[in-house]
């Protein structure tokens, strides 16, 4: 009689942490990748946020992406743009490539809520109808997300009429150096030693 007992409070607390967890429906997504083409000599860079299909209809998204070697500063190329209604925007930025040089980038995403609440005229802040501002941290310039980061809501709040910063995702690659190895006893035949 205990085991039927113990194991119906086992499963219907199991249910409710299941339906007591936060829905992360809706998100936006960042996204930074980057290529080599050795036939043009180029680093190609892919920056991108991606909203779901809800969170389009509430929010613009920005982003902007930069390559550089060392240096964060010295930006090799950069490119940015902004969505104006659509679910996914990106950039290409693209360097010339030296060889034995790593080239990093860093894509920083940012949001936008589309609808103002006004309390009375003039006092207006915008719908964060799925608070995606809830959990950011105040802007550092620097994240250590990997090539790929989702951010969730939380709950609703105001915004103000501006971009916040969400996070930035990053990822590099390293251009091998080109090595020609002339070995000339590799044209000798046995003959002629």
């Amino acid at each position: 009689m205990k085991s039927p007992t113990l194991l119906v409070a086992i499963l219907l607390l199991s249910c409710l942490a299941l339906f007591a967890q936060k829905a992360n429906a809706q998100r936006i997504t960042g996204i930074s990748s980057v290529t080599y083409d050795s036939s043009t000599n180029t680093v190609f860079g892919y920056s991108a946020t991606e909203m779901d299909y809800n969170t389009q209809v509430y929010y613009q998204v920005y982003v902007r992406g930069y390559i550089y070697n060392q240096d964060v500063n010295n930006r090799l190329d950069s490119r940015e743009a902004a969505s104006t209604g659509q679910a996914l925007i990106y950039v290409n930025p693209q360097v010339t490539a030296t060889a034995g040089t790593a080239y990093n980038l860093r894509t920083e995403h940012y949001f936008r809520a589309l609808y103002p609440i006004c309390s009375f005229p003039g006092s207006c802040n915008k719908n964060d109808y799925y608070g995606f501002g809830d959990d950011i941290p105040f802007y550092t310039g620097i994240s250590n997300y990997g090539p790929t980061q989702s951010f969730f809501g939380g709950r609703f709040q105001l915004a103000p009429d501006a971009f916040i910063w969400l996070g930035n995702t990053n990822t590099s690659i390293f251009v091998q150096p080109v090595v020609n190895i002339r070995n000339p006893k590799a044209f000798l035949t046995p003959q002629s030693i």
